[in-house]
Order: C-alpha cells, then structure tokens, then sequence
C-alpha cells in the first residue's frame, strides 16, 4: 500500500491511499506516527488535497496499484486510533457496503454523500457507551445496520417531503418509515436500547413484515442486553410471520437464529419442513445440509 498523508499535531491525516483490494485497510500508524484523521475527500472520486507529487505514477501507469477510492472501494477498516472524518471524505463511494471504525470519532459534513450501497457500520465499542453512530445516522436516510460488540440494531429506510399547505409558501414537513423514530432513540452520543425497542409495537402499524423481521432477527441475534419480555415479542412477531423470517434468513445464508430458536423450543417440526422447502427453492444445498444435520434427519 502506498499512502499519502499529512503531518498534524499528534500524529498524521491520511489523504490519499493506493492499493490493490477494495478491501481497504487503514494503516494505524506511518512511519512511527499514529493516525489520528481521515482527511476531506480522502476516499472520494475526485480527490482535492493530495499532494500530487506523492503519487505513484510508474505503479499506476503499470496497473500494480491503483486508487482506494470512489466506486473502487467495497470495505473500509479504520484503526481506533482516528478521531475524525473529514468532510466528504467518502463522497461518491457507490460501491462501499460496509465501513468498520471506533467509538471516538468526530464525523464531517457529507462525509457519506452518495454512499447508496452503505449498510453495515461496525463501531468497535459497547451499544451502552457514547459513539459517533448518531453523527453518522443524521447523514443517512437509507436503511442502515449497526454493528456493535454486544448488540446488533437495524435503522430502516426513511423519507422526507414538503408539501405546499398555503398559498404564502408555507410547506408542512411529512416524514414516512419508521427509520426516523429509530434514529431518535439517542441520549446525546449514548442510543438507548430499551427506547428502540419500546417503538417496535409502533412500528407494527407502519412498516413491512420485512423490515420487522430484520428488526426483530437483529436484535435477538446479540440478545445479552435484551429484556426477557422484549426478546419474546421479538420471537412472537417472527414466529408469527415465520415465512418472511425463513426467507430473510436464507437471503442472508445465515439460518443460526433459526437454530437457537429451535433449540429453545419455539420452532417447531412443521417449521422446519417449511425452512427445508424453502432452502430448496433457493436452490441452497449448504443450507439444507445444516438442517438436516442440527435436526438429525440423516
């Protein structure tokens, strides 16, 4: 990897990297210096900050490297090290899925614009501590996961419209989805659990059987500081729409709630058949074999 960066107080800010993976992993320190920042438009398509002088042209004329940026780039991983994102520091990343970064982070203004295909943010970090996740939620209306050590929550899609109510160019705001209400369930930097799950209930009124399961799967996934009472209402709901929780779940390859389900006594044989027509619908013959083998039908 070679990269480009500039010295500040207390360590170096990245401005520019170029590689060959668009997985991209963020060194934690250069040349002994730590990195502590991410500059504007670093990852961006059209870079502005580099130095121009530091860049390989002889690698990237040969093709060895190129640059981790723009639509290139799929994964970013970034050391707990940084306190900041610079402002559109990821601008016009169409391609990037998934981004990894720690708790004390500062966040830029658009630093995710035309982001469309980010949904997973891992945040290295308790769902109880303080992060930059509601920094990173205020610039994103898409459907977005967040990752945490001990819990998993699901932000759906939101959206918002003015329309023209009077004459005088006076417009009412109308907000659509339940992302909206999810992303207010912050206390400063802190996000509440029990708040999130509290508007469940609510949620049933207004979103999909979709977007509900991938709510509730989500949650039980890391159930440890899960409410006994909330996780079974999570379970009720996918039990009661357990074909869209089957069909999740094989969209994901990821059949291990079902299991724990299952072993817990709230998944039943004729969900099993069902799980089992399903998988060989999809044509999954992996998934198959792991329910046939954790239910010994063999």
């Amino acid at each position: 990897m070679h990269i480009c960066y500039d010295e500040i107080q207390g360590g170096i800010s990245i401005t520019r990297l170029y590689g060959d993976s668009p997985v991209v992993r963020v060194p934690g320190e250069v040349d002994g210096k730590k990195t502590i920042a991410i500059n504007e438009y670093a990852f961006s398509e059209k870079n502005v900050t580099t130095n121009r002088k530091d860049i390989p042209y002889k690698e990237l004329d040969e093709g060895t490297v190129c640059e981790l940026a723009g639509g290139y780039i799929k994964e970013i991983i970034i050391p707990d090290s940084v306190r900041s994102l610079g402002g559109f520091c990821f601008y016009q990343c169409v391609n990037l899925k998934k981004l990894t970064l720690g708790k004390n982070v500062q966040i830029g203004s658009d630093a995710f614009m035309n982001c469309r295909k980010l949904d997973e943010i891992h945040i290295t970090a308790s769902v109880l501590e303080p992060t930059c996740l509601r920094q990173i939620l205020a610039q994103r209306t898409q459907h977005t996961t967040a990752f945490f050590d001990d819990a998993a929550i699901y932000f759906p899609e939101y959206s918002e419209q003015y329309d023209l109510i009077g004459p005088a160019h006076i417009f009412e705001l109308n907000i659509e989805g339940e992302g909206f209400r999810a992303r207010k369930c912050f206390d400063g930097d802190v996000f509440l659990p029990e708040m999130y799950d509290d508007i469940f209930e609510k949620a049933r009124d207004t979103e999909d059987t979709k977007t509900l399961c991938i709510m509730a799967s989500l949650r039980l996934q890391k159930p440890e500081l899960l409410k006994e009472e909330k996780q079974k209402i999570y379970q009720e709901y996918l039990l009661e729409n357990i074909s869209d929780f089957l069909n999740e779940s094989i969209r994901k390859k990821d059949l291990k709630l079902f299991f724990d389900m299952k072993k817990q006594g709230i998944i039943d044989d004729e969900h099993v058949v069902l799980c089992l027509q399903k998988l060989n619908a999809a044509g999954w013959i992996e998934g198959t074999r792991e329910v046939i083998s954790e239910n010994n039908l063999c």
